[in-house]
């Protein structure tokens, strides 16, 4: 299965951002890098249902089942899932409440901590999907600080172990870090770019 991922790995788009601003980057949003990868083995024009929590999950590595994970700002967290939504709805999706009717899930999570591995984000949203997922394609493993993640799961494609299938990844590096005054824009800029560069989700 090929790759999708703007040609170069999160790393190499790092170093050309750095060879970009010798002297350093002088503004937060210099930092915000959009990156998107897919199963090209998925038919997205068969998904035309979604469902999606209305919290960005706080990713810390601190996370106890018990508890349950913590969640971002809620103003912001509406901030990000209403764009979020706005693009899915613009590409022929609908949005159902019951997840027993969606075809996907889409989630969102926001990293306070450098360095973890994804795979282990699966387990934060244990509480409200019931079971983890899986990547079919090759994924980086860490993310920095202040990282946004978007993971769409195909509901009803569950393997022998229990976990459903990751069908699209989004990722926007730095997006959480900043001045709150050009949050908004930089929200919309981000997630926008990360739909535009997926033309395959539209129906």
């Amino acid at each position: 299965m090929k790759r999708r991922l703007l040609r170069i790995p999160i790393l190499g788009l790092f170093l050309l951002l750095a060879g970009c601003y010798p002297e350093g980057p002088e503004y937060t949003d210099e930092y915000d890098i959009v990156v998107t990868n897919y199963d090209e083995a998925c038919d997205f024009k068969a998904k035309k249902f979604y469902a999606m929590p209305d919290e960005v999950v706080k990713i810390d590595g601190q996370y106890d089942p018990a508890q349950g994970p913590d969640f971002i700002d809620p103003y912001y967290s509406s901030l990000i899932v209403n764009r979020i939504k706005s693009n899915l709805n613009s590409r022929g999706y609908v949005e159902v409440q019951d997840t027993g009717d969606a075809d996907i899930i889409v989630l969102t999570g926001a990293l306070e901590v450098t360095n973890i591995t994804y795979s282990y984000w699966y387990d934060y949203w244990g509480y409200y999907y019931g079971y983890g997922w899986y990547y079919p394609y090759p994924v980086v493993s860490t993310y920095t600080t202040g990282t946004l993640l978007m993971t769409m799961i195909d509901r009803k494609a569950i393997n022998p172990s229990g976990k459903a299938r990751g069908v699209w990844l989004g990722v926007i590096n730095g997006l959480m870090e900043g001045a709150s005054t050009d949050f908004v824009k930089r929200i919309d800029r981000g997630i926008d770019q990360a739909f535009i560069q997926s033309p395959y989700l539209a129906h």
